[in-house]
């Protein structure tokens, strides 16, 4: 029986009672002599049996909807008070039951537009929470870039200034130069007139040495003469010596010829005296003829040597005209060169220049989008905190697997004491690049942070390594790297839940890391939990 048919019973039975217990009133003024006592009884009884019916009529009316009524009442203040796993019980065909089935289909249909807006949240969050890092992260490099650029800029100015003055002063080499080139060329012409003055002079002297060689040739004929001379005066000495014994032994008439003989020897021996100065003469001219013979001869070679080295002198000038010419031509082409330079250096200046104006409106955007992401967030988080006042399970819970769990146990000690016997250089480097294939196991690895929150070795992102973890936030917000760091600062290890997108399916999952200060350093092991009744 639905609901109508309830509520319409009583109701018709009722209005029966009533329009009887009417006839009845109503009977006398038709005329009808009725027992006025008998009357008043049978109303009595009508009007006490209608009312009994009719209480008795609602009251089983109202088990069967007041109660459900009820009922449903206080499932819809659950739902209103944000628990959506709340569900009415339709127990009945009729249009309570109905209504109970369009409820729990609407509540059904609400609990899971909640829970995509939850997974949604919870994503939007870990993007937003990314894109804010990232953001900041570019507008950071962005805004060192730009300082390079303007350094660069400087840079690119003080070089076409300079590449100005490298023309310039081109310029004036190519003009000394040519000054130069012209001086080599009368050098070279005055040393070529040396050559043949020097080759003049060394016929010359040649000519004196020939000369002098031939005065000393006649020195030696006269010398041969004077000897002969001598020889002569010699002889006639002797004869007069001879003629005087032979006037002596004529005596009175050999007188006239011994005074004749007297002259004679007289003579021979002035004559040999002067064979003798002049023999004297001879051999002292001879002696400096030699001697001017060897200086001349010297002088010669000398003349030679000094014609030659001028030749060299005029050949290596030729040899510099030539490479002052190449100098020259070269210069003018670095000249050529550096005007190109400076044009080409003054464009780049100013392609520099428009780029350093283009990344300093990039990097005030860059701010601009980190301060959007940064709102993101927030109201991200916001849309979290509104998603959290309503409840979408209860008989679910996040467990971790134990052989799971003493795996990233087990990996953290391992990973603590290969620390100790190969140093961290060695070991962040093989937690990092798992050369040995001991510190990876599917999608548990080791990751090691510094006191200060920089990556020292991540065996899931290479990338990571060097870069500060105390900003990096989970998709709730939970900065969870430096939660670590300070817990393991008060207790030396334990386990840290945070939420984290799955590597295959990219669903944001609860992710637990089992943590262990080793020295300055934390290490870690993440694990992502599974769902379980």
């Amino acid at each position: 029986m639905n609901l109508s048919k309830k509520l319409f019973l009583p109701t018709l039975i009722s209005s029966v009672f009533l329009i009887v217990l009417g006839v009845l009133v109503y009977l006398p003024s038709l005329g009808i002599v009725v027992d006025q006592r008998l009357m008043s009884t049978m109303a009595a009884v009508i009007v006490v049996v209608a009312i009994g019916f009719t209480v008795f009529s609602w009251r089983v009316a109202s088990s069967g909807v007041l109660r459900p009524m009820q009922r449903a009442m206080a499932s819809i203040e659950t739902v209103s008070q944000g628990d959506l796993t709340k569900r009415i019980e339709a127990d009945s065909a009729d249009e309570l039951g109905t209504l109970y089935s369009r409820f729990n289909l609407l509540v059904e249909k609400l609990h899971s537009s909640v829970s995509k807006v939850n997974e949604s949240s919870v994503s939007v969050v870990y993007a937003a929470n990314i894109l804010d890092r990232t953001v900041v992260q570019m507008a950071t490099d962005i805004e060192h870039v730009t300082n390079q650029v303007s350094s660069v800029a400087a840079a690119s100015e003080e070089m076409s200034t300079t590449s100005s003055e490298i023309a310039q002063n081109c310029v004036m080499a190519a003009k000394s130069s040519e000054k130069a080139d012209s001086l080599a060329k009368k050098g070279e012409s005055i040393i070529n007139e040396t050559v043949e003055v020097m080759s003049h002079i060394n016929e010359r002297v040649n000519g004196t040495a020939e000369i002098i060689k031939k005065l000393g040739v006649r020195s030696d004929q006269i010398g041969t003469i004077v000897e002969l001379i001598n020889d002569i005066a010699d002889q006639t000495n002797l004869l007069a010596l001879n003629a005087a014994i032979e006037a002596a032994r004529a005596g009175e008439h050999g007188r006239g010829f011994a005074v004749v003989a007297d002259e004679v020897r007289k003579l021979a021996e002035r004559t040999t005296q002067a064979t003798k100065e002049i023999g004297q003469t001879i051999v002292a001219m001879q002696t400096e003829t030699k001697s001017a013979v060897s200086s001349m001869e010297e002088g010669v070679r000398e003349v030679e040597l000094g014609a030659e080295e001028t030749a060299k002198s005029g050949q290596s000038l030729h040899e510099i005209l030539k490479q002052i010419e190449i100098v020259t031509s070269e210069i003018n082409q670095i000249a050529v060169a550096s005007e190109q330079q400076t044009a080409t250096t003054n464009e780049i200046s100013r392609n520099i220049q428009q780029i350093s104006e283009v990344m300093q409106g990039t990097s005030k955007r860059l701010k601009e989008n980190a301060e959007a992401a940064s709102q993101v967030v927030d109201l991200s988080q916001e849309l979290q905190q509104v998603v959290s006042q309503f409840t979408l399970d209860t008989n679910e819970v996040e467990a971790i697997a134990s052989d799971d769990a003493a795996k990233a146990e087990t990996m953290v000690e391992k990973a603590s004491r290969y620390i100790g016997e190969h140093g961290g250089k060695k070991a962040f480097d093989e937690f990092t690049n798992n050369r040995t294939g001991q510190f990876k196991d599917k999608d548990l690895y080791i990751f090691v942070v510094d006191l200060q929150g920089l990556t020292c070795a991540h065996g899931g992102n290479a990338q990571l390594v060097g870069r500060d973890m105390f900003g990096l936030k989970d998709a709730r917000g939970k900065f969870f790297i430096k939660e670590m760091v300070e817990a393991s600062l008060k207790t030396g290890k334990g386990w840290s839940d945070y939420k984290w997108p799955h590597p295959e399916t990219k669903k944001i999952c609860t992710k637990a890391s089992y943590f262990q200060r080793a020295g300055d350093y934390v290490i870690g092991c993440g694990i992502y939990k599974n769902k379980a009744a």
